[in-house]
């Protein structure tokens, strides 16, 4: 009977300190929820379909132009991407964003 009241006391005793390390623990400098420093290199597979058409005050309605057609433009492209995200603060952040979206031909 006396080893239960000794583990019993102990469990007790160990219980009480842990909830009193808790707010200790709470009122430390905040952590970021993220890194304080982020840099990503990612792609993007995107599908793509440009029309324009060009129109006229004296002839009306005009022609319509397919960039994927007309000019010979792929319909589909990686796309890279670069970023850069700094936590200047618990809830703050500021990024920075590159990313390649031109496409080029030859006719």
């Amino acid at each position: 009977m006396k080893r239960i009241i000794t583990r019993t006391t102990f469990l007790a005793v160990l219980g009480l300190l842990a909830m009193g390390a808790v707010p200790v623990e709470a009122q430390q400098d905040y952590r970021p929820l993220f890194d304080r420093f982020n840099f990503r290199l990612e792609g993007s597979v995107i599908g793509l379909n440009t029309e324009i058409r060009l129109d006229s005050k004296t002839t009306g309605r005009g022609t319509t132009l397919n960039f994927e057609d007309d000019l010979n433009l792929g319909s589909g492209k990686t796309v890279p991407s670069i970023t850069f995200e700094w936590q200047i603060a618990r809830k703050h952040r500021l990024g920075v964003r590159w990313q390649d979206i031109s496409r080029e031909t030859e006719r």
